[in-house]
């Protein structure tokens, strides 16, 4: 015999099947444990036949569903994140707020983590201690006197990087402080300035972009006393408010920023892969273009977005002005490059070789696979975290992560890596280059 349940929202439901033949069936009302009701259906529908001859027990129910949906009589628990602290999203920061209040919103960090293909980031701390998030809102970090200047009105001059500073743990209290983070810049010539005008996070803890154009002289950020984005030209000093207003509330997870280098034109998306829309935004003229949420952008460069959809990988050269079309792929590729100088091809990473150092060109015209090449001269050649500017017509620029960021112009007929800096994860988040889309 075989014995089949179904816990429903108001009754639960039990039969008995000998193969194919019904043999009895009955129903009880749900119970609130639902343990009550399930064996109330069951006795009924069993009646005085031998339970002892059951071959196989069938169950489906809604209760689960249903009790996170309604998120009542829910068991306090914990939720421990193992991470590499500190961390800018708390734990259960995507999660209705009745559900997390009803579990209790006991939630701990400890140090560890890998990536998403297995390359560790940093090992399991066993004996370390777990580290309390506090679940309170997140609001912009509080600017506080230090070592680190203000970035000055005026004329600075190009940025080589900007990174977000980490939230501070306290391993004694075991409480993990993200109200000290702020946004900083570094100069080509190695000066560090806070930026004190860019939003860290959202009250919603939804963090905050910001952006580099490719030669480091725009930098774009999120303003909360103008709710729009700001331009500033580092170069010659001048600055424009986006007239297009974006509330904080359009902010999500995974939200991005990307910048032109003549600070024309910013892309927001409020959070990649999704159905949301991207918007590009002309901060001269205030006009709005609708990007579709299933593409991400990669750069804005030349007049020309470069858009790329991932799984069915299709690029799409769109002229701010509109018009173009996607070219598909054949495979699946991610972390795409920009537009070459010879205006046709893209370097991405092939998912296949997600473990390797291997490079894969594609002509964006045809999309077809130009050819491969193994890179040299990696630190860990365990793969590429991110591929972004070229450097010269045959030179671009791929960012690798394996305990530690480091970044590297690699020679695309020869293979060969030439290392160029390395960031340490440890005092800086959100490492943003020049030219690469913030929050990829």
């Amino acid at each position: 015999m075989k014995l089949g349940i179904d816990v429903g929202g108001t009754n639960t439901d039990a039969v008995l099947l000998d193969g194919h033949a019904v043999l009895s069936s009955a129903k009880a009302p749900t119970s609130p444990d639902v343990t009550r009701g399930i064996v109330g259906a069951i006795q009924a529908a069993a009646g005085e036949r031998d339970l002892s001859r059951i071959e196989a027990v069938l169950i489906g129910t809604t209760h689960f569903i249903n009790a996170i949906t309604q998120a009542r009589g829910l068991a306090k628990v914990a939720a421990i994140r193992i991470a590499t602290p500190p961390q800018t999203l708390p734990p259960m920061v995507d999660w209705p707020a009745d559900l997390a209040r009803a579990l209790g919103r006991h939630v701990f960090v400890v140090r560890g983590g890998s990536q998403f293909d297995g390359r560790p980031l940093n090992p399991l701390d066993e004996d370390g201690a777990v580290a309390i998030w506090p679940r309170v809102p997140q609001t912009a970090a509080p600017q506080r006197t230090g070592t680190v200047a203000d970035l000055p009105d005026g004329k600075v001059g190009p940025i080589s990087h900007a990174y977000l500073t980490p939230c501070h743990i306290d391993d004694k209290r075991r409480i993990i402080d993200c109200s000290v983070q702020e946004w900083r810049v570094v100069t080509r010539t190695g000066t560090t300035y806070r930026v004190p005008q860019a939003l860290v996070a959202s009250d919603m803890s939804r963090d905050m972009r910001i952006a580099v154009s490719r030669d480091g002289r725009m930098l774009a950020y999120y303003s909360r006393e103008a709710q729009a984005h700001v331009v500033r030209d580092l170069v010659s000093g001048a600055e424009v408010t986006s007239p297009v207003k974006v509330t904080e509330d359009q902010f999500d997870l995974g939200n991005q920023l990307v910048v032109s280098d003549d600070g024309r034109y910013l892309v927001f998306d409020p959070k990649v892969g999704s159905k949301k829309p991207g918007m590009l935004i002309d901060v001269r003229t205030g006009k709005s273009t609708t990007l579709p949420g299933k593409y991400e952008t990669v750069t804005v460069k030349g007049g020309v977005v470069e858009l790329v959809r991932y799984i069915k990988t299709d690029l799409w050269l769109m002229p701010v002005t509109g018009g173009g079309k996607p070219v598909r792929f054949d495979g699946v590729f991610i972390n795409f490059s920009e537009l070459a100088p010879d205006g046709r091809t893209v370097v991405a990473y092939d998912t296949k070789d997600r473990t390797k150092p291997v490079l894969t060109l594609l002509d964006a015209k045809t999309g077809r696979i130009l050819r491969k090449v193994t890179v040299r001269g990696l630190a860990k050649p365990r793969g590429i975290f991110r591929i972004s500017v070229w450097q010269s017509p045959s030179e671009v620029t791929v960012l690798t992560l394996d305990g530690g960021y480091s970044s590297y112009v690699v020679d695309v007929n020869t293979g060969k890596a030439r290392h160029v800096a390395d960031y340490s994860p440890k005092t800086m988040q959100d490492l943003t280059l020049p030219g690469t889309a913030s929050g990829k």
